[in-house]
């Protein structure tokens, strides 16, 4: 688990990644390669949001990864 999410940091290289605009949090987690199951707390500019949600330039986009043994 804790090695899928160091796979994204590598993605991100300087911290920030281009998107379309129009462009919802799942098109985001897409872009990175990320699985469904792994979006169950995203945050978007410090506030909890929904895969359809869009993000728009200059959005901090915050997937917390699932805790251990939490199915």
């Amino acid at each position: 688990m804790l090695s899928r999410f160091s796979v994204l940091a590598e993605k991100l290289h300087d911290g920030s990644l281009e998107v379309v605009p129009g462009s919802t949090v799942q098109d985001v987690a897409a872009m990175l390669g990320m699985e469904e199951k792994d979006l169950r707390i995203v945050l978007v500019d410090g506030r909890q949001a929904q895969k359809d949600t869009v993000v728009v330039d200059g959005s901090t986009v915050v997937f917390v990864p699932p805790a251990a043994g939490g199915g």
